[in-house]
């Protein structure tokens, strides 16, 4: 790895640590979790009725594809994030990470008010 790079991380890390003025507490920690934890269990909700309604005879198919390939995202995040964080740097790499969270925020949304007529087009 590049010393440069790593010099950068560090120079990242001091310079917004004065913007870190809540210290963590367990209340704030459990309250943080649970809203992600509902928020995440919504979403696979809305996805898995979507994809089981879209696709009744093959309901299990789908499931099972879905179960699969859902982890495998989560596995191969780690193999570029590292390099994502060196060659960007903090802030663009974290800005990366949040504008592609923001584009799937709609997803379940659209699946609720088109996924009746997009199952019909594919009937």
């Amino acid at each position: 790895m590049d010393i440069s790079a790593e010099h950068s991380l560090d120079r990242a890390h001091h310079r917004f640590k004065s913007l870190q003025h809540r210290r963590p507490t367990p209340l704030r920690e459990c309250c943080r979790f649970t809203l992600l934890t509902n928020f995440w269990l919504l979403l696979q909700n809305a996805v898995l009725n979507y994809l089981a309604d879209a696709y009744p005879t093959y309901a299990a198919s789908v499931l099972t594809g879905n179960d699969f390939i859902r982890p495998m995202f989560g596995a191969g995040f780690p193999l570029f994030a590292r390099a994502m964080y060196i060659n960007f740097g903090v802030g663009w790499a974290s800005t990366l990470l949040a504008l592609l969270s923001h584009a799937f925020v709609p997803i379940p949304i659209l699946l609720y008010k088109y996924g009746e007529r997009i199952c019909m087009a594919h009937a």
